[in-house]
């Protein structure tokens, strides 16, 4: 009896020992499980934390996009050069290079159109210089015999013995030959000896 009660004591134990054994695996198991679906699950939040800043960064770019001026298109940069490299971050940066060529194109497009303005209003300005130049001609005294008739109705010599207060000869003497009528000519000759 004694040796059945061994025997049973041993068989009991060795159970007992072999049930442990199996919980133990179990539960090595089981954290390894749980360990695997933390790790699938922090990398699945870190993913679509990626996601997100890739999904805000391609907003920004368009906006930039859209904008085309350096204010948004820095800002754009800046949120992509903080994304993790990916390919969605090569693609924006590929984008933002675009976006960084039109501004520049941009900016030499108005800088010309700029320039063509400015060009035009200088050549505007002299062209009212220049009208009021002829208009200013215009209002001077004419520089030929017929201009100053048809202005003043008379010859100079007539104005100026008329409206200067000149005696005839101060009148002829004054005035040049080309200025003069024949018969002013004439009668200075004759009445003077202007020649």
């Amino acid at each position: 009896m004694k040796k059945i009660a061994k025997l049973s004591t041993s068989v009991l134990l060795l159970f007992t020992l072999a049930a442990c054994s199996n919980d133990v695996a179990e539960e090595k198991a089981a954290a390894k499980k749980e360990a695997a679906q933390l790790a699938e699950q922090k990398k699945a939040e870190a993913l679509k934390i990626v996601q997100q800043q890739e999904k805000h960064a391609s907003k920004v770019v368009a906006k930039a996009q859209k904008k085309l001026d350096w204010a948004t298109y820095k800002k754009a940069k800046k949120v992509v050069n903080q994304l993790q490299q990916t390919d969605e971050k090569d693609k924006l940066v590929n984008k933002l290079t675009g976006i960084k060529k039109k501004i520049v194109k941009n900016e030499r497009i108005a800088a010309k159109k700029a320039e063509a303005a400015k060009q035009a209003e200088i050549a505007k300005q002299a062209e009212i210089a220049k009208q009021a130049e002829v208009a200013k001609q215009a209002e001077a005294e004419p520089q030929t015999l017929t201009a100053f008739v048809n202005k003043y109705g008379m010859s100079p010599a007539a104005y100026k013995v008329q409206y200067q207060g000149m005696s005839e000869e101060q009148a002829l003497r004054s005035t040049p030959d080309a200025m003069k009528t024949s018969g002013e000519m004439q009668i200075g000759y004759i009445k003077y000896g202007i020649e």
